[in-house]
């Protein structure tokens, strides 16, 4: 049976600002449009990222680049960048999280790279690959020098991976925060019915095929929704605070999906100090040569 394929994602939690959702979506649209046949919901995994890794690798060697988002390494210090919403899947255009885990795990492991600065510019992205991502960060961060750079915005998803470098500097305008996470359903029944379409659904239980299309969405599915968000948000909450040392009650003070100027990030421990991404790449080049 066929699927609407501009519907699969639509489910999916993501840990972003919620006025990004729909550029996000439009992402996830255009690589799934662009192998209708490879990249669905059901093929999605290994075949998918064989794909683009193929495409990325064919095209670095064209441009003599390298296919992982190192943008640069010179005098020991490299720059990974995290650019764009944050993607469980391989793709040359945006962040994403498989090429991001090769990225962290070739700085760790180079004799050449003594201190990596992790570039953010993102809205956040989805929570599937997050944690995995988190934890390759941390283990690059306690080996070698790792500092997050808001070089734009760095919000909610993208925050969490921040949390994981030894220390975040930003820009004094720059934003950063939107610490949460997010997950949405749509209810299109009373618009169907009003139109003379009736949505009949055969299911083995009330939480089953919740969000079809035209069905209701019942008080016990929103509650699991619900219940779902928060348990994802408990993740959220354990990295931000052991990532910035916060109390239960400075975390509280943060967490309502609010952002910041750089500028005003400090007293609330969002972060470490205020600086462009050259000044830190000044301080930590005068730090290696220390």
């Amino acid at each position: 049976m066929s699927r609407p394929r501009h519907l699969w994602h639509d489910s999916l939690l993501w840990a972003i600002r919620p006025d990004c959702h729909q550029d996000a979506r439009a992402v996830v649209s255009r690589i799934t449009e662009q192998n209708a046949t490879a990249i669905t919901p059901d093929a999605a995994g290994l075949h998918r990222d064989n794909l683009w890794k193929k495409y990325t690798s064919e095209y670095a060697r064209w441009y003599d680049m390298d296919e992982l988002p190192i943008d640069m390494v010179d005098g020991g210090i490299a720059v990974v960048s995290v650019i764009g919403p944050l993607v469980n899947l391989v793709n040359p255009w945006t962040a994403n999280y498989p090429l991001l885990n090769a990225a962290f795990e070739k700085c760790r492991n180079s004799n050449d790279i003594k201190a990596v600065i992790v570039r953010f510019n993102t809205p956040g992205g989805t929570v599937s690959g997050l944690h995995v991502c988190g934890q390759t960060l941390d283990l690059l961060a306690s080996e070698k020098l790792t500092v997050a750079q808001n070089d734009g915005g760095c919000y909610s998803a993208g925050y969490y991976l921040a949390t994981r470098c030894g220390s975040i500097c930003s820009g004094p305008t720059d934003q950063l925060g939107n610490i949460g996470t997010v997950t949405s359903l749509y209810d299109f029944s009373q618009y169907l019915t009003s139109e003379g379409i009736r949505t009949i659904v055969a299911r083995t239980g009330p939480l089953k095929g919740m969000g079809i299309m035209g069905d209701p969405v019942t008080e016990l599915q929103e509650a699991f929704l619900q219940e779902n968000c928060e348990a994802h948000f408990e993740y959220f909450r354990t990295a931000v605070m052991e990532g910035r040392g916060m109390s239960d009650s400075e975390f509280a003070a943060v967490s309502d999906g609010r952002w910041w100027l750089g500028a005003q990030s400090i007293e609330n421990k969002i972060v470490d100090r205020i600086s462009t991404m050259q000044e830190t790449l000044t301080l930590i080049r005068n730090q290696l040569a220390a």
